[in-house]
């Protein structure tokens, strides 16, 4: 029996580093509170190791967790101080997805993080190197 399979992530999360900002692209098939709890826990720890200008993360799953699991998720994610002070752009592939995701930037706007959710990958990192 092998034990270890049973302990990869539902999702695949790559990063990618220039001189501008860190790149989190997270894809997967399902997505859930629990997974999305998971993933922000490894972006937390690269943007401490490697504390980037920016922050950019690409989502790609086909379904989206509810508005109150992304309001749950969204405040536990503006606890982390790594994030306090970066610019974070989030782009999601599914645009079906934006309205909701608009929702998750108002929750950490409003909690004093500058963040922007983007329709498009070039219109985040556009946002990200105006700073």
């Amino acid at each position: 029996m092998n034990f270890k399979s049973n302990l990869l992530p539902p999702y695949q999360l790559r990063f990618e580093q220039n001189e501008n900002y860190l790149l989190a692209k997270v894809t997967g098939d399902e997505d859930s509170l629990e997974i999305s709890r998971r993933f922000w826990i490894e972006i937390t720890d690269e943007v401490g190791r490697v504390q980037p200008k920016g922050l950019l993360v690409w989502e790609d799953f086909r379904n989206m967790i509810s508005t109150q699991e992304l309001f749950i998720l969204v405040s536990e994610v503006c606890e982390f101080k790594q994030f306090q002070h970066l610019r974070i752009a989030f782009v999601d592939e599914h645009f079906e997805q934006f309205d909701r995701n608009k929702l998750g930037e108002m929750i950490a706007t409003n909690r004093g993080f500058t963040c922007r959710v983007c329709s498009r990958f070039e219109e985040a990192e556009e946002w990200l190197l105006k700073s």
